[in-house]
């Protein structure tokens, strides 16, 4: 089986559930490709589990102040 899993890199607890996907999953080989979007590459780390792992920007809203920043969400979004 082939899987291709998507994770929203923002925050801690997606990939902390997808660290224990991919234990699970080498456990009983199934083949899977991981890609992680919504942080730069340099705030990656402890990313060994997900052996080959692809990185895409993805879309991130930008917040200030703990609010959304619409024009900075769309700055950052590259939409051309």
């Amino acid at each position: 089986m082939k899987l291709l899993y998507g994770v929203q890199g923002t925050g801690n607890g997606h990939i902390s559930r997808a660290r224990m996907m991919a234990k699970h999953f080498a456990a009983r080989n199934v083949d899977v490709q991981y890609l992680f979007s919504g942080r730069s590459p340099e705030q990656y780390f402890d990313m060994d589990v997900f052996g080959d792992f692809q990185l895409r920007h993805g879309l991130t809203f930008a917040t200030r102040d703990g609010r959304i920043s619409t024009l900075q969400t769309l700055r950052e979004s590259r939409p051309l």
